[in-house]
């Protein structure tokens, strides 16, 4: 059989999909489901990670915990997969860099509009029908926003949106585990799109879940986005006059040092 089909991050979501153990066939396609699809960076701790068309960081341990496999199981694959040039692995003490090697031969959405055109043109009646429908699925495959793309676990879309979620359990127990992929969309278009800096998100984020009126309110990184112009402002509002205070000390501090080097 020639050809391919494509095939969209969101099964990760499904029932079926995350039934384990994987097999090694599953493995392989949850590889490049995780790969990048574009050049990106993260932080990772107080290291800036950059990541290449077709890599993702990861970890044995979580390789493991994902597939339901031993951790020697997945080196070994990992190993066979190398030795068969379908991938490299870069390892240090922090993580584990997954490279896919070739990975345009099962991205490239040109090469699948290519074949398509090749086999219309050989096709007759109901065939270029279902053709004509394949290809404007892939148009709309095309035109999906980069906001689709699977988040990384150490992006900052992703590490934003757990802290949420862990600081509202924290306040409620029994608050449902949420899908951090969705929620990783809104704070991904709150650092893209509204230009807000990752570290003012976390600290919004820690008041809201400290005050007693948003912390019933913000159950979502959705609500987050909507709210937040109000939520930083209320924030800056309710600064403790003790820190305010300490802040123009110094300053006056620093102002009476210089004048009295200014006298001298």
């Amino acid at each position: 059989m020639q050809g391919w089909i494509s095939l969209h991050r969101q099964i990760q979501d499904n029932w079926i999909w995350k039934d384990k153990p994987f097999s090694k066939g599953q493995a392989w396609i949850d590889i490049l489901l995780l790969a990048s699809h574009c050049e990106n960076k993260f932080l990772l701790g107080n290291e800036l990670v950059d990541i290449e068309e077709g890599e993702f960081v990861t970890s044995e341990t979580k390789l493991s915990e994902r597939w339901g496999w031993s951790r020697h199981k997945v080196d070994s694959f990992l190993i066979i997969l190398k030795n068969d040039s379908m991938l490299c692995v870069k390892k240090d003490n922090k993580k584990t860099t997954i490279k896919v090697l070739k990975y345009n031969e099962f991205q490239d959405i040109d090469n699948t509009k290519g074949q398509q055109k090749d086999i219309k043109r050989t096709a007759e009646g109901q065939q270029k029908d279902t053709i004509n429908n394949v290809n404007n699925d892939n148009n709309e495959i095309s035109n999906i926003p980069v906001e689709l793309k699977t988040f990384n676990e150490y992006s900052p879309p992703y590490k934003l949106s757990a802290l949420l979620e862990n600081k509202i359990r924290k306040n409620d127990v029994g608050f449902k585990k949420q899908n951090l992929q969705k929620w990783s969309l809104h704070i991904d278009r709150l650092i893209r799109l509204d230009k807000r800096e990752p570290k003012q998100i976390q600290d919004v984020i820690v008041f809201t879940q400290s005050d007693s009126f948003w912390m019933t309110n913000i159950l979502s990184t959705s609500k987050l986005r909507d709210k937040y112009s109000t939520l930083l402002l209320q924030m800056e509002q309710k600064k403790s006059p003790k820190d305010i205070k300490s802040e123009f000390s110094e300053a006056d501090s620093e102002k009476l040092r210089r004048f009295r080097l200014e006298q001298q």
